[in-house]
């Protein structure tokens, strides 16, 4: 911004004259009353049967480009899980999720990375959970042809699901140990059991009918 005022003496222009320029230069550096790219209003990780699940609700968002949930062991060191698209712009209060699949053992900590579209970056609070619910558990023979032993204890129902992700096959057990589960009537082809506990647990292993 520019602009002249009159003087009759000194001046930091060297004019010596009636008037003096100024100039005066705008920083753009924002240290008040700024409007951030993202209000986030809350940030969470709930371990579930299925892993653990991230939630974050925003407020406001101002050109803001995508979000980035990140996984650490020991709260230090952080690595990405996944992106989830940002709306861009808006005032209304929006609602976003991200599922942890593949949970680590023991607490895990999760952090929420926001992206604006200028490249500017900020992050949410970090969150921690004690572990999911999932169940260690293998099966043998793999690949197999008449059957599969799923190598577990106290299960409860076994779902059979194909490579489209359609359950072509159930079974409820009662608190079964290592159980058998016959494989006739199936086709040839890669599968995923869904095995649920007695106590709620739930895992998903995969297996080869020849």
């Amino acid at each position: 911004m520019a602009g002249q005022t009159g003087s009759n003496d000194g001046d930091v222009s060297g004019n010596h004259g009636g008037y003096d320029y100024w100039v005066v230069k705008l920083s753009a550096d924002c240290t008040g009353n700024c409007t951030t790219p993202v209000k986030l209003v809350a940030f969470s990780a709930n371990s579930t049967n299925n892993g653990v699940v991230t939630q974050w609700e925003t407020a406001n968002e101002t050109n803001t480009a995508y979000f980035v949930v990140e996984r650490s062991s020991n709260g230090s060191s952080f690595t990405a899980l996944g992106k989830v698209a940002a709306a861009g712009n808006s005032s209304s209060v929006l609602n976003y999720s991200y599922a942890d699949n593949n949970p680590l053992q023991g607490r895990a900590y999760y952090r929420l990375q926001m992206v604006d579209k200028d490249g500017s970056i900020a992050y949410s609070n970090i969150v921690s959970v004690a572990g999911s619910q999932l169940l260690a558990v293998s099966v043998y023979p793999n690949p197999a042809s008449s059957f599969v032993t799923i190598h577990s204890s106290h299960i409860a129902a076994v779902q059979v699901i194909d490579n489209m992700g359609r359950v072509v096959k159930q079974v409820q057990l009662k608190d079964a140990t290592n159980p058998m589960l016959p494989l006739s009537g199936l086709p040839a082809g890669v599968y995923h059991l869904r095995i649920l506990t007695t106590d709620g647990k739930v895992s998903n292993v995969g297996f080869e009918k020849q």
